[in-house]
């Protein structure tokens, strides 16, 4: 079959993929090289080790389910301002919070037709926009696209409430609790972020304080944000696309948010964070420059809202992260036939650089340097097979600890009854139970 290009509006011809017609992966020169790699994936498995699979059924289905769920996801897209000059582009954001009446909604199962207005009162959802500049594009107030990310980000955490909160004022209570369980991990002195070199100037000397509001570099004159600690503008490449420091922006936001609700309500209502779960879209984790705040967000949890509501006797709140995608998935893709349903299976650290990962970091810690939850499988009630995170009582190894967690049962309960609402079998959609199409 011959394919033949369209043009686009600009009248150049759509251009094909140099290579993509050649079927590389089964050339001789690929099949022999792939000898002298090391593919996990390649790994046989017969059976799972029976100390790490966990039957719950009795356990589980005794439990009671929230009243709400309110879900987190974001979307991140690198866009052509000009198809004339398609390396021209800009970024765009979305984080979508969705609010979920979740007993309304499973009540819907027992009825032959669902009136659509009825189902559209059982949601409330929350949107907010941003846009980033790309490759080839800078703010009129700065000289370079780093220095332009850097005031950009700055002004998203400054001018973006969620429920009237400041996102700046929600970061910094998060950045405070840095140095809780570990002094060398703190990051704000005297109400300051500290910040260990110029980001505006390669020659000036560090650490610099930044107060809220910023301030000017006492020795290159540059503007500095104390968002600049996150170092995502790092990351950022003048003439080159922007999609991994777009999506780092993103990511950080959506578990932002997160803490937002939390932080609201346990200021306010702690009784009702019991009844409501939370769902963010991926893994209760950070990555990249961002990684250090997995470890704050850890230490706000366990610290300001367990220990909060354990000392008022109110049952912690689901919190749970789902994976759509990735190494983790496909495994579990995998091994979904050796488990029975309302089975959970723990990952430890020799199962998963024995089966999943082919990489051992020095630590030898799965996510020591970024994950703020543990991460399981889960196959549900209706033979669906998940890969969640829920988070961690403490930092360490990956282990049955995760057994010990008061909100575990009723997050697989949870789980259990999002997914009799799906009559297809996949999860890809279980981290927002109705996300805007624009998000």
């Amino acid at each position: 079959m011959i394919r033949i290009p369209y043009f686009r509006g600009s009248g150049k011809l759509e251009r094909a993929r140099g290579i993509g017609h050649v079927p590389i992966i089964k050339s001789e020169f690929i099949q022999k090289k792939l000898q002298d790699f090391h593919v996990i994936t390649r790994k046989k498995i017969d059976k799972l080790p029976n100390n790490l699979v966990f039957n719950l059924k009795d356990e589980i289905n005794a439990q009671s389910l929230p009243d709400y769920i309110i879900s987190f996801d974001g979307s991140g897209y690198e866009l052509e301002i000009d198809e004339k000059f398609p390396s021209t582009r800009i970024g765009y954001i979305q984080i979508a919070a969705v609010l979920v009446f979740l007993k309304k909604m499973l009540d819907l199962r027992t009825q032959q037709f669902i009136d659509p207005l009825e189902l559209r009162k059982m949601i409330n959802e929350s949107l907010f926009s941003m846009v980033l500049p790309g490759s080839n594009i800078r703010e009129n107030k700065c000289n370079s696209l780093k220095d332009s990310w850097r005031w950009d980000i700055y002004q998203i955490f400054k001018e973006y409430k969620i429920e009237n909160q400041r996102l700046l004022d929600i970061f910094w209570e998060i950045v405070e609790c840095s140095g809780q369980i570990d002094e060398k991990n703190k990051k704000i002195f005297n109400n300051k972020i500290r910040l260990h070199r110029c980001p505006a100037s390669d020659k000036c000397n560090g650490p610099i304080d930044i107060p809220k509001e910023g301030l000017n570099c006492p020795e290159c004159g540059g503007a500095l944000y104390p968002t600049d600690i996150l170092r995502i503008h790092e990351e950022v490449k003048e003439l080159q696309p922007n999609e991994g420091p777009l999506h780092r922006i993103m990511n950080l936001l959506e578990h932002i948010n997160l803490i937002a609700y939390l932080r609201y309500l346990i200021k306010r209502r702690p009784e009702v964070l019991n009844k409501i779960a939370f769902i963010i879209d991926g893994p209760l984790a950070l990555f990249g420059p961002t990684a250090w705040v997995h470890r704050a967000i850890f230490n706000y949890i366990n610290g300001k809202i367990y220990q909060t509501l354990a000392s008022k006797k109110i049952e912690y709140p689901v919190i749970v992260g789902i994976e759509k995608t990735g190494n983790f998935v496909e495994h579990a893709e995998v091994i979904s036939k050796f488990l029975k349903s309302q089975a959970l299976m723990v990952l430890t650290e020799d199962y998963i650089y024995q089966y999943i990962l082919s990489t051992i970091p020095q630590s030898g810690i799965y996510g020591s340097e970024t994950y703020y939850g543990q991460k399981v499988f889960y196959k549900t009630k209706t033979n669906q097979i998940l890969t969640i995170t829920i988070p961690r009582l403490k930092l360490g190894k990956s282990s049955k600890e995760i057994l010990n967690h008061p909100a575990l049962l009723r997050t697989l309960k949870l789980l259990d009854n999002i997914c009799l609402l799906y009559t297809s079998p996949s999860p890809r959609d279980l981290s927002t139970s109705r996300m805007p199409s624009s998000a």
